[in-house]
């Protein structure tokens, strides 16, 4: 069993960023992290740097979410588990991270 501390963010691919930011920021009540571009945007509901990505694409929807382990033991835990199921994981640069 993977054993998770908490979840980390939500990446999501959305048509417009600038727009989706927007009803994230003033319609839900997240905060918007420094600038949104056309590209990607980041915003917060608690003191994380993240809660939230958003990022250009011409197919919307789930990107990825991102779970904190409790402990590094769990990270291979994890990725055997989702191998074994069929899943194809990739890891994420650390560019990607923030």
């Amino acid at each position: 069993m993977i054993r998770y501390k908490k979840l980390g963010y939500v990446a999501l691919n959305v048509r417009d960023v600038e727009r989706s930011a927007f009803f994230y920021r003033d319609m839900v009540g997240f905060t918007l992290v420094d600038e949104a571009t056309p590209e990607r945007a980041y915003l917060t509901c608690s003191d994380e740097h993240h809660c939230i990505v958003l990022y250009s694409s011409d197919q919307p929807g789930l990107k990825r979410i991102a779970m904190e382990l409790e402990d590094i033991v769990q990270y291979e835990v994890s990725w055997n588990h989702l191998s074994e199921n069929g899943y194809s994981l990739v890891e994420v640069s650390k560019e990607e991270w923030y």
